[in-house]
């Protein structure tokens, strides 16, 4: 009589474990799917966006009304035809530098992430929490679908390998 090792006996541990892979490539599957269907969400709302853009500024054109006749043109300059410029004024004071961001504010209890620029002051907030929200419940439809599956499954699978046990001694 052939010994057949411990493990050796428990096939049903590698095919139970196959069907939680086999459930795991299913949800990243699904969850590759539902990634590309937000890229081609993504990108339809850019190409409407576009769209409108060309719109709104044939509506801007066409509102203005037609061009009146063009009348006599004034002298140029402040002084007439003839005037030379004349001297350039003071200068005036340096300007600000533009704002740069220099770090994030994170709220982990709200989701929020605010921008804070090199002189303190703060921009507007980022609210993450919608996001957030929205993609645990796309992976969590996923993960209970592949679940069920997988545990509707487990005891056919455990039943064909007790008979084939059966039937190896």
């Amino acid at each position: 009589m052939q010994r057949t090792p411990f493990f050796g006996r428990c096939g049903h541990l590698d095919t139970s474990a196959d069907t939680m892979n086999g459930a795991m490539a299913r949800v990243a599957a699904k969850f590759a799917e539902v990634r590309a269907e937000f890229g081609n969400q993504i990108e339809a709302l850019r190409n409407e966006n576009v769209a409108l853009k060309l719109i709104l500024e044939n509506l801007r054109i066409t509102q203005r009304g037609e061009r009146g006749i063009d009348g006599d043109r004034g002298p140029p300059g402040r002084d007439g035809r003839d005037a030379a410029p004349g001297a350039l004024g003071p200068r005036g004071n340096k300007g600000e530098p533009a704002p740069r961001l220099a770090t994030w504010s994170v709220d982990a209890e709200r989701f929020t992430v605010t921008p804070v620029f090199g002189d303190g002051s703060s921009g507007a907030a980022l609210n993450l929490l919608e996001l957030f929200q929205s993609y645990d419940r796309a992976v969590s439809e996923i993960e209970d679908h592949d679940l069920v599956e997988a545990a509707r499954q487990a005891p056919a699978e455990s039943g064909r390998q007790a008979e084939a046990s059966r039937w190896a001694k």
